[in-house]
């Protein structure tokens, strides 16, 4: 049985693609993004055998909300490097 449905924002690699791993193997459905590493998402997706989506978060939304009913985790794990320290950054960083 399914225990729910989750996706992962940027889970193509590093982080996020352990994270993907943990849920699928905890008997979830898994669902993540990524930005511009096709390689890196088919490598994942392979491992997965899940269901993988590059897209904006508009047609991510559109996708998810069409097929699922209701998200029982999201891991938003995106980041943008920056070389300040977490304590300088604004909030638009």
């Amino acid at each position: 049985m399914v225990k729910g449905y989750v996706l992962v924002v940027d889970g193509s690699r590093g982080i996020g693609r352990a994270i993907a791993f943990k849920f699928s193997n905890e008997g979830y459905y898994v669902v993540f993004t990524y930005l511009n590493r096709l390689d890196a998402a088919n490598e994942t997706l392979k491992m997965l055998k899940n269901v993988s989506v590059k897209s904006s978060v508009r047609k991510c939304y559109k996708l998810i909300s069409s097929e699922i009913l209701y998200l029982n985790v999201l891991i938003n794990n995106a980041g943008v490097p920056s070389m300040k320290s977490i304590d300088k950054l604004s909030l638009d960083e």
